[in-house]
């Protein structure tokens, strides 16, 4: 399936061997990165743009600790649980609903600047279109260095808050050229019932196979988990368990295939 490795949101942490991941800062990059190809909720997995309000984590002065953003409900739901990140282990003290930008575009900025310097790199635009605008965000990241020289002439890497605000400014021209058409999506096939067509359903890159993550994606999809973390969690603990199984008896990489022969 199309869910690698890389950290789409925020760096997982590195082990002590020469800076290598450890096998769980893998596990957990490569849920950031699924999540964020597909512009969801990396607890979820379902779209971070939608009516439910979005969250960031912060420390006790409320400045956030990480990149990620979540459902406000999923990581409410995550702080009774634990004080890190769930992507990048941040501690944090509490849990920021993003302000709504049609009541306070000026609060709505100071949560999404990150840094708190009055300014927004590439990765925190990025960030912030896809967590509470539904843009095409494949279009958006192939398309973003060509349109950051327009708002950043010095090309320092950084658009201040007015450039960015602005009535003809980057938000204003990301909202009015890469709004998703609203094409409806398929449903997902009933795995009960259709096996194949799930399978594929899921491989996205059509390479008969898929990865943990994209297993226990579809399988949160499929049984409607969103709404229950500890049970989301169990289930990731679940299937990573029972592919590491399947690894030690036949030497595979942590990956399901599906055999089309089989009926």
């Amino acid at each position: 399936g199309g869910g690698g490795g890389g950290g789409g949101g925020g760096g997982g942490s590195s082990s002590f061997g020469g800076g290598a991941l450890s096998a769980e800062a893998m596990d957990r990059n490569a849920y950031d990165a699924l999540a964020s190809d597909h512009a969801e909720c990396a607890i979820c997995f379902e779209p971070l743009c939608n009516p439910a309000p979005v969250a960031v984590f912060t420390d006790r002065q409320t400045r956030r600790v990480c990149h990620h953003f979540f459902h406000l409900e999923c990581a409410q739901q995550t702080a009774q649980l634990s004080n890190d990140c769930p992507l990048c282990r941040a501690q944090f003290a509490g849990v920021l609903a993003v302000p709504n930008i049609q009541d306070d575009e000026q609060a709505w900025f100071q949560v999404c600047d990150k840094d708190g310097d009055g300014s927004l790199n590439p990765r925190e635009v990025l960030e912030i279109i896809k967590a509470c605008f539904p843009v095409d965000a494949d279009k958006l990241e192939t398309d973003l260095p060509k349109l950051w020289k327009r708002w950043d002439p010095s090309m320092d890497g950084q658009i201040q808050r007015d450039e960015f605000l602005a009535p003809n400014g980057l938000l204003a021209f990301i909202r009015s050229h890469f709004l998703k058409q609203n094409v409806p999506v398929a449903p997902v096939p009933d795995i009960r019932h259709d096996k194949h067509g799930w399978f594929s359903y899921f491989d996205e890159d059509g390479s008969g196979e898929l990865s943990v993550q994209e297993v226990t994606r579809g399988l949160i999809k499929s049984y409607k988990l969103a709404q229950d973390i500890q049970s989301v969690n169990r289930l990731r603990e679940i299937v990573g368990e029972l592919v590491c199984v399947f690894d030690l008896l036949v030497g595979l990489r942590p990956r399901v295939t599906f055999d089309h022969r089989q009926h």
